[in-house]
């Protein structure tokens, strides 16, 4: 009932500031918590921002909040923004998943798009970085052979082949690894504990798809496919 009556006609003021930020044409992604994400055509978007809206309230995302005693009605936030390709995306755990120590982050990340991280379907490089961007481990690279590819025109995804010769090469760069510490510190800054989100490369320009907090103890992350 309470997802039923989310103010999301188009007259409300709500909807009226949601068109206005939202791309106006074209595919967009809207992504919100628990790494919740729809494609829709830019005419859809209200559609969307409400169907991963109440993500929020299904038992998995609020039987957590009532048994923590946190706020029962967060603060919503849905990401929108026009479809592009990532070239890497992954996932970004904020402290070292061992000791829980700040000051360190650990990498995992594929070719294409997230999808073949969470389905396991694409292997994926593992990097342990400090909050400045340099690798206090060597880095795990694997043979990276298969991808998750976004067909812009449907918004479809499509599995695809990494060619040989790149197959064992880094997926990040020592700019990118850049780019995820200083993110990795200010999402910890921002929850005030360990937190881990999904980025993904696109253009050179890093996005971070979800993020939320973790409580204790760490789970392991999906594995890498390989």
């Amino acid at each position: 009932e309470l997802v039923d009556s989310m103010p999301l006609s188009p007259e409300s003021p709500v909807a009226a500031e949601i068109l206005e930020r939202a791309p106006k044409s074209g595919l967009v992604a809207a992504t919100g918590a628990f790494g919740t994400r729809r494609v829709v055509p830019a005419g859809r978007v209200l559609e969307a921002v409400k169907e991963v809206w109440s993500v929020l309230w299904t038992p998995a995302a609020y039987g957590p909040r009532k048994r923590a005693r946190e706020a029962l009605a967060p603060t919503a936030w849905v990401e929108l923004r026009a479809l592009s390709r990532s070239e890497v995306s992954g996932v970004l755990v904020t402290r070292d998943p061992a000791t829980r120590a700040r000051g360190r982050a650990e990498v995992s990340a594929v070719l294409g798009e997230i999808e073949g991280f969470l389905e396991g379907s694409a292997a994926a490089d593992r990097y342990v970085i400090d909050w400045r961007g340099r690798e206090v481990l060597p880095a795990a690279v694997a043979d990276k052979r298969q991808t998750r590819e976004l067909e812009l025109s449907t918004g479809e995804l499509k599995s695809g082949l990494v060619p040989p010769g790149l197959s064992l090469t880094r997926a990040l760069t020592s700019e990118q690894l850049t780019a995820l510490a200083k993110a990795a510190r200010a999402l910890d800054d921002h929850f005030g504990r360990a937190a881990q989100a999904e980025f993904a490369f696109s253009g050179g320009r890093l996005t971070i798809l979800s993020a939320q907090p973790l409580r204790d103890p760490l789970p392991p992350l999906p594995s890498s496919g390989r």
